[in-house]
């Protein structure tokens, strides 16, 4: 039985390891954003020229890559907490020590960096006209701090089932906000232990209600995305549940629900749209045990 629970194991961290290029690649394509348009809304034809173009950037853009995030927050929280069954002060501490290393270190340098050279070269430009520097030295004293958490801020597009408006921050180099909220919630581990240990499997549709319903803090660093999928991660980890054993114990549940939301998820265009934005939550929910499922067959082929 050990051997069989050792090889489930491997093969868990096998397909982890196969779904992070494929992870990475979306990351990359959803930040294409194509120009495109609801098929609702399309003047032109399905199966036309323009028409099956429109489909691909909906699919390749906005729709399979959104997925990657969710996906890679819970990987994280599935990680974090993956032989760490009893809480352990000395292993948070590792594990936080790790992540400053990791994650702190490199994102610090990543906003410091062209912060300095945008300042830089704002003094330079005043020097050489004869300018005074005030106003650059009042930027850099302004927000020094602020390029580390919240640099950008954004009003959304739509709101949350109370009809609050959403809204999105990030830092100085707008794609490191993964890694802002991803520390954030690591540091935030020691919580997140106590509420699965107290509230058990009930902590589940309670976030899960709160992410599809976007009724949650507006904190930055704290985006319900990444407590939400964090958690179920770490969920799975502390309950020690194999996530290849679940998404295939599940598949013929999950993947045909996943196809069916894939394909009115790519009608409404997913977050482009408000009927898209309210469907696409339950799209990202089933499509991430249907991707596990996909790599681990990928893995089995692979290793024959």
């Amino acid at each position: 039985m050990s051997t069989t629970t050792q090889d489930k194991s491997e093969l868990q961290s096998q397909t982890i390891d196969f779904l992070r290029f494929p992870l990475i690649m979306m990351v990359v394509f959803i930040h294409m954003s194509p120009k495109t348009i609801n098929l609702i809304d399309a003047k032109y034809t399905l199966l036309s020229g323009p028409g099956i173009y429109n489909v691909v950037k909906i699919l390749f853009s906005h729709i399979i890559p959104s997925i990657a995030v969710p996906t890679f927050f819970f990987i994280s929280g599935f990680l974090f907490f993956l032989n760490f069954q009893e809480w352990s002060w000395n292993g948070y501490k590792k594990k936080i020590g790790s992540r400053i290393k990791t994650l702190l270190i490199p994102y610090i340098l990543w906003n410091l960096i062209p912060f300095l050279l945008i300042v830089g070269k704002s003094l330079i430009c005043d020097i050489s006209n004869g300018n005074p520097t005030t106003e650059t030295l009042a930027f850099f004293s302004n927000n020094i701090w602020r390029i580390f958490y919240v640099f950008h801020e954004w009003e959304g597009s739509y709101t949350d089932w109370l009809e609050n408006q959403l809204s999105s921050t990030a830092p100085l180099n707008v794609p490191l906000w993964f890694i802002r909220d991803l520390f954030v919630i690591s540091l935030l581990t020691p919580i997140i232990y106590i509420a699965i240990r107290r509230l058990k499997i009930w902590l589940i549709p309670i976030l899960f209600l709160a992410y599809i319903s976007k009724i949650w803090t507006q904190i930055p660093g704290l985006d319900i995305e990444s407590v939400f999928f964090f958690t179920v991660g770490s969920f799975f980890a502390l309950n020690k549940l194999n996530i290849v054993d679940f998404a295939n114990k599940y598949k013929y549940f999950i993947l045909p629900i996943s196809a069916i939301l894939l394909v009115a998820c790519t009608i409404y265009d997913g977050n482009k749209t408000e009927i898209g934005h309210n469907i696409i939550p339950f799209y990202v929910c089933t499509s991430i045990p249907s991707a596990f499922y996909v790599c681990f067959l990928f893995s089995v082929i692979s290793n024959h």
